[in-house]
């Protein structure tokens, strides 16, 4: 992912022929920021069909200039969701734009935490 400016963009390096796909930077934020303006991790152990909950954190107060930094360092990731409404691929159907990153990654796109 590159940023430039007011756009956060797409860049594949063996395929240059095609306009590579891209976010409006405010709007991507604000997808953010609506989607995980809080969270909660909560951590368990499975056994035998049920889950023994451990531990739980609590995220919250995203840093927009986080997002971006993850988003452009590899950190995370953006899935872009589209399918084709049938076999014969003609129709697209948009399921959406989710974020990908490691827990462990959580830490720096919010400006507080605290375990639960």
């Amino acid at each position: 992912m590159v940023y430039e400016i007011n756009r956060i963009i797409v860049r594949n390096s063996l395929h240059t022929d095609f306009i590579p796909p891209y976010w409006e930077t405010n709007e991507l934020l604000a997808a953010f920021a609506y989607k995980l303006r809080r969270l909660i991790v909560v951590h368990g152990t499975k056994r035998g069909g049920r889950v023994k909950y451990e531990s739980a954190r609590l995220y919250w107060e995203p840093q927009l200039s986080g997002i971006v930094q993850a988003l452009t360092s590899g950190v995370m990731a953006i899935d872009f969701d589209a399918r084709t409404t049938d076999g014969s691929g003609l129709g697209l159907r948009d399921h959406g734009t989710k974020f990908r990153i490691n827990i462990d990654d959580l830490q720096h796109l919010y400006g507080k935490n605290k375990r639960f």
